[in-house]
């Protein structure tokens, strides 16, 4: 999460917020993960 900005982790999180709702157990990890690695597996994945 360092190592990216403000500005693109911030997307992110507004979209992850989105199905973190109907999925909480499965959203969170997955949100801390994605965001390590790449902004794509987010979107892949969801």
């Amino acid at each position: 999460m360092t190592r990216y900005s403000v500005k693109s982790v911030k997307p992110i999180y507004r979209k992850g917020m989105k199905w973190c709702k109907v999925r909480m157990p499965v959203g969170h990890p997955a949100l801390k993960d994605n965001i390590r690695y790449s902004p794509k597996p987010l979107y892949t994945k969801h």
